[in-house]
């Protein structure tokens, strides 16, 4: 049984402390079953290409404008006489 090759957990510990404590941890939160089914074992569909990457850019663009169209209404005065010192406190002096 020398030459038995040792099954690596998902972070890539075989023996030794760190593995006892991966162990215990998994015992109460399952964390590599949650990592085999849906990172390391899930399988792509096959016409997975570069182009999916564009959705999930999408996404991040519209959370980030959203975010931050939020945080500018804080600071935002529409009015006709305060809407420029609004704009430049906001760029100057917001942090």
């Amino acid at each position: 049984m020398e030459n038995e090759i040792k099954r690596r957990d998902f972070i890539g510990v075989t023996s030794g402390w760190l593995h006892m404590l991966r162990g215990w941890i998994d015992a109460r939160v399952p964390m590599s079953k949650f990592w085999n089914g849906q990172v390391a074992q899930y399988d792509a569909p096959k016409n997975l290409n570069f182009w999916y990457f564009f959705g999930s850019i999408g996404l991040l663009i519209l959370v980030n404008q959203v975010v931050t169209g939020i945080l500018h209404t804080m600071n935002y005065q529409p009015s006709a006489t305060k809407a420029f010192a609004s704009v430049q406190y906001i760029m100057r002096d917001v942090e």
